[in-house]
Formats: C-alpha cells, sequence, structure tokens
C-alpha cells in the first residue's frame, strides 16, 4: 500500500489483556502500518471508543483510522478495505474474519473509520448507550443519516479468537448467548477444543442457564479459569505469525464472499 496512504491512518487496537494483544499489533506492523496505539485501560468498549472519538475530535495529524481489538490478527485484506472506503468517500465500514469459535466467516472489526464519524460520535456520545452491542447502536445511527456512508466491504480482513485465554473464551460466549447469538457457533466444533477451552465454553453455558444475564458487552473477572494457561513468548510470534498468515491466505483462496 501507498506510504502516503500509511500516514494518514492511525490504527488503534482495545485491549482488555487479551493473550494476542502483542501478535495483533505484529500483524500490523508486518503490513507496513508506522502509526499505531494500544488502548489497554481498564475501560470497556464504549469508554475506549470514546476516548478514540475525542483523540480523532481533536487531531490534525491523521485522516482516517483502523480501530482494531486485541483478539484479531489482520492481513492484506485491510488493504482493500480501506482503498475502498477512501475510493467511495465511506465514512463507516469493516471486512469480514474467519472466526475460531464460531468456525466460520463473520462480519468482523478491524473499522475504517472517517475523522468526520468519529467526531460524531464524541458530539453525539448519547448514540452509543452501554449495552452488548454499543457500536450496532451508533451504526444504525449513521446509517439513519443522510450525512454518512456506514457500509461492509467484502474482503476478508483477519483471523479472530485463536490463541485466546479461557477466561476470553467465557467471556466471548457469555456474551453471545445473553444476546441469543449461540446459533451462530458450531457446536462439534466447540465440542473438540482443549479441555481448559472446553471448560470455559461450559462455565459461560452454566451461568447462563443458571440466570445470568448481562446488560452491557464489558468484560466479567474469569481468571480463575486460566490457572496456569501458557502465555504467549515474545520469541514464538514471528513463528505464530507465520503460521496463520498461511491459514489466512488459504481461507482468502478458499472463500468467494
Amino acid at each position: 500500500m501507498n506510504n502516503d496512504i500509511l500516514d494518514r491512518c492511525l490504527v488503534v487496537t482495545f485491549s482488555t489483556g487479551e493473550r494476542t494483544e502483542a501478535l495483533s499489533d505484529l500483524s500490523f506492523e508486518k503490513l507496513g502500518f508506522k502509526n499505531r496505539e494500544i488502548y489497554s485501560d481498564s475501560g470497556g468498549l464504549r469508554e475506549k471508543f470514546f476516548r478514540l472519538a475525542e483523540f480523532a475530535s481533536n487531531d490534525k495529524e491523521y485522516d482516517f483510522f483502523i480501530q482494531n481489538d486485541a483478539d484479531r490478527m489482520v492481513f492484506d485484506g485491510v488493504y482493500t478495505l480501506i482503498e475502498e472506503c477512501l475510493e467511495k468517500k465511506i465514512d463507516s465500514a469493516a471486512g469480514y474474519g474467519f472466526d475460531y469459535l464460531m468456525n466460520r466467516i463473520r462480519g468482523a472489526t478491524p473499522n475504517f473509520f472517517s475523522k468526520r464519524a468519529l467526531t460524531f460520535l464524541n458530539d453525539n456520545r448519547q448514540l452509543m448507550p452501554n449495552v452488548q452491542k454499543p457500536l450496532t447502536a451508533w451504526g444504525m445511527a449513521m446509517k439513519k443519516s443522510p450525512d454518512f456512508i456506514n457500509t461492509d466491504i467484502n474482503t476478508i480482513t483477519n483471523l479472530h479468537d485463536f490463541e485466546q485465554m479461557p477466561s476470553k473464551v467465557c467471556n466471548t460466549l457469555l456474551n453471545r448467548l445473553c444476546r441469543n447469538h449461540f446459533h451462530l457457533y458450531d457446536k462439534q466444533h466447540l465440542s473438540n477444543l482443549s479441555p481448559p477451552l472446553l471448560q470455559a465454553v461450559q462455565h459461560a453455558i452454566d451461568l447462563y442457564n443458571k440466570g445470568v444475564r448481562k446488560d452491557t458487552i464489558n468484560y466479567e473477572d474469569f481468571s480463575f479459569l486460566d490457572g496456569d494457561y501458557p502465555l504467549i513468548e515474545n520469541d514464538s510470534l514471528e513463528s505464530l505469525y507465520e503460521k496463520y498468515l498461511a491459514l489466512y491466505n488459504e481461507i482468502k483462496v478458499s472463500t468467494k464472499l
């Protein structure tokens, strides 16, 4: 991708301490994105979006922003996402990713945002309520406005939820259960997960069956599920990146959107 375009872009990754935080950042580095920040504070998704929106509103250096989540490894499909958004003057868009837990392709971050889209959020924070899907609520508000172009781009940009901690898997599944989206998962695939991840899935199901409901997307503390589950060592980042780059390329070739 043209360096001039990359210079105009800031990548901001939202992290809640995911096991793949460094691996996710490395995937952008490999693509040539030099301007990168990681929001790893204790705030939830909504608070991180407000932080990004406020920054974008006052910033004079960047023309557009890529918002990513630290549970995603991003590859060259993000170039297509950016190029199409710039060509068509799109304000907000996302591509598709392969979801490890669902075992299928689905719409997913990273998100492209124009400066004016984030400024709109900063000036109208009530449009992103503290609910299970705050980003969807804001997106619906933009879709209702004739001033913004909010769409999806038919390109695979990332792999999602590979290499995660059991606590993160439990949070993901519990949120999905609370949205009545558990039907999206490949149940046979879930049953074949490693024992620590299978335990995390079952804990989420047990909590839901006991009546636990969550009104927001914010994560709960399930760290007790992690035990001595290993972190990703820095000296294994390169080999893991190459492994998942090969998987991404295989999926991209075999999938037609």
